[in-house]
């Protein structure tokens, strides 16, 4: 049986490698008809016609052929990627940066993930990690561009609270770019950082169940959508500064299954061989979710041993591999504490066959039925400050500051003191921080020390409008820093903080301070999430009362440029924009702000982006948004920040020329500031 299983993995290499030869020569045919890159696809199209059984891989790395034919073959693989690469950015390369001086967060086998900054729409700039292929003065090599596309493909479209999110693609000194949210350590790190002291990695049994928590609830989204990471390990596993969020990453091995199905991979070298299950380690290599299981099953062991698994004891990989494959497993030590559900679903996860494995669903509800799902609020310390130390220090913020915060934030986890001072307290030092531009260390410190929980405990049990305005403006402060992505994804996807602000809407209509505080709330996690813009807009239906709050207070400033900003950032989502600009019609309520507050440069800043977004992409918000702005124009010529609005969304988004001609019908008096707008836009 053993045998005929591997003749039927030799027949479909043979099928694949011939399908590849014919595609290769179909693609260059069309060159050579279209005359492209001169006699190159001839000279490689005649190497294949010479040899019908060449090594394709090999053709394309310019291994094989006369020297005429590898360079014609090099000269054509390296158009082919660079175009390939330049239609697969979705970023432009003016707006990410790699920091200097270098600061390398991870390298692998050929990737190498770097410090970098993005700049959003909106010009403010967050930090990121940026992953490229390692450069060390050579040609980048097909399998390595191959490999950095395969994971943006993967990546792409992936969103959740414990998965790292992918901001985009780019292109830097013409080579092509991976942009992602950065996080303070992996679960390597936490494992095995060399400088760290024994007391700090001394994590309690409900720090490590938090951990090993989150990477299930990653896995259940994975699965749930039938994909298999495949490369599952500490070193894929991303942290936060506590251990609330966790984050998988490295997506590059990652594959889309069918339903109830595996695929099947002759490459045996896929994955890392101390996580691989035994279905992975011979021929036929059946994959499915059930082998992410297994690499869970031996990230568990590693989390409460702290060690690599099999580490004394395996002579090399072939051994390892033969060791998996008669039933070995790391033998759980007496001298470790672990409570004994964990131990029983540990050993359940490793089982020989894939179908006695839970699913990821599964071991989700176990951690959530079995242990305490409050988030962990414990600061990793000592490894933290290695980290920090390593890459570049506090950006000048004082540690008695940080004490500061960490203890105003235990105050209001543990409910004591003064919460009105608290509120205030907290809120003028991050202030301070953001006002300082000296980065966001006591924003991220205020996230990782549980903040968001003990806000939500107060907007959950306060009827006090003066406590809930506070609340809310602190949490949307904590969250604008540049390390506050994964926490407001989080703040809608786990904490359902959306549904509370709703209620809040609802339950104070009439409070004027408590309006505005909710839309700055929607307008800060909306931003930068396409999955909280959808759950806040299409599930939640915010955006009624987000327009309810314009209608009730329109003379109110604050509100209209809080509210305007929270339209800004809900209509980037395509199905938003429809729901925004054709059944809400918000159109009418974002050009009325503009009209009441005509000499704010907050409210028509946020209003033109509310109209751009609405507008690009989406023809019949055009059309309705060149009717609603027609008026505007007749009657606010006379203020230049609406003028430039106007005509900056009239630009931008092409809506309707002849409401520019009425612009310079009706510009006598203005015409040096419409040139002085149209130049800057």
């Amino acid at each position: 049986m053993q045998e005929n299983r591997d003749e039927e993995a030799n027949d479909d290499e043979a099928d694949d490698a011939e399908d590849a030869h014919d595609d290769l020569f179909h693609v260059l045919g069309l060159l050579q008809e279209r005359g492209l890159l001169d006699n190159d696809p001839e000279e490689v199209i005649s190497l294949l016609q010479e040899n019908p059984n060449i090594d394709i891989n090999a053709v394309l790395e310019g291994q094989l052929g006369t020297r005429r034919q590898r360079g014609a073959m090099e000269r054509l693989t390296r158009s082919l990627i660079q175009a390939e690469e330049l239609e697969a950015a979705s970023l432009s390369s003016d707006r990410v940066f790699i920091k200097a001086p270098l600061q390398v967060l991870g390298e692998g086998q050929f990737g190498q993930v770097v410090l970098g900054v993005y700049r959003r729409d909106d010009g403010s700039e967050v930090e990121t990690a940026i992953k490229r292929v390692k450069p060390n003065g050579r040609r980048m090599q097909l399998h390595e561009h191959q490999a950095l596309m395969r994971e943006a493909a993967n990546w792409n479209g992936l969103e959740h609270a414990n998965i790292v999110c992918l901001l985009g693609t780019c292109i830097i000194e013409n080579r092509f770019h991976l942009v992602m949210d950065k996080c303070d350590m992996s679960l390597d790190d936490l494992l095995y950082e060399s400088e760290a002291d024994a007391a700090t990695l001394a994590l309690s049994l409900d720090d490590k169940e938090a951990v090993l928590r989150g990477v299930a609830r990653g896995l259940e989204y994975l699965h749930g959508n039938l994909i298999v990471h495949r490369d599952l390990k500490p070193a894929n596993i991303l942290l936060s500064r506590d251990l609330g969020l966790v984050k998988l990453a490295d997506f590059g091995l990652a594959t889309q299954i069918k339903a109830n199905s595996s695929i099947a991979d002759t490459i045996s070298s896929v994955g890392t061989p101390a996580y691989m299950a035994p279905e992975v380690l011979q021929a036929p290599i059946q994959w499915t979710t059930r082998a992410d299981i297994y690499a869970f099953g031996i990230v568990m062991w590693e989390v409460y041993h702290g060690k690599s698994p099999f580490e004394h004891s395996i002579r090399s990989i072939s051994d390892l591999e033969t060791r998996v494959l008669n039933g070995e497993r790391p033998l759980i030590s007496d001298e470790v504490d672990v409570r004994l559900w964990v131990v029983r679903l540990m050993e359940r996860c490793w089982k020989h066959d894939p179908e006695d494995r839970p699913r990821a669903s599964e071991i989700l509800r176990t951690f959530e039925g079995r242990t305490n799902v409050r988030r962990s609020t414990r600061l990793i310390r000592g490894l933290v400050s290695v980290v920090l130390r390593s890459r570049g220090g506090r950006n000048g913020i004082e540690d008695a500051s940080i004490e500061l915060v960490q203890g105003l934030v235990r105050d209001l986890s543990e409910d004591t003191g003064n919460l009105m001072r608290t509120l205030d307290t907290l809120r003028i030092s991050l202030e301070q921080e953001r006002d300082a531009h000296a980065g966001d260390v006591l924003r991220a410190e205020a996230l990782s020390r549980g903040i968001i929980g003990s806000t939500k405990r107060i907007l959950e049990h306060s009827t006090d409008p003066e406590i809930l305005t506070k609340a809310l403006w602190l949490l949307r402060l904590a969250l604008s820093g540049s390390s506050g992505t994964s926490f407001r994804i989080a703040a809608i996807q786990e904490h359902d903080l959306g549904s509370i602000a709703i209620e809040t809407f609802q339950a104070f209509r009439d409070h004027e301070d408590l309006q505005a505080a909710a839309c700055g709330f929607v307008a800060i996690v909306s931003s930068d999430s396409l999955r909280n813009e959808s759950i806040l807009v299409q599930e939640l239906e915010v955006s009624t009362e987000i327009v309810a709050a314009m209608r009730a207070h329109p003379r109110s400033e604050v509100v209209q440029e809080n509210a305007c900003g929270a339209l800004r950032n809900l209509s980037v989502n395509d199905r938003n924009k429809v729901i925004l600009g054709q059944e809400l019609e918000v159109g009418t309520e974002i050009v009325a702000a503009m009209r009441a507050h005509p000499g704010s440069e907050v409210v028509q800043e946020n209003a033109c982006g509310a109209l751009r977004n609405l507008a690009l992409g989406n023809d019949r918000n055009k059309v309705i948004l060149g009717q609603e702005l027609e008026p505007l124009v007749r009657t606010t010529l006379s203020c230049a920040p609406a003028i430039k609005t106007c005509i900056a969304i009239l630009i931008e988004a092409r809506i309707a020329i002849v409401v520019i001609v009425v612009f310079f019908e009706l510009s006598i008096g203005n015409n040096v500031q419409i040139e002085h707008t149209l130049m800057v836009n």
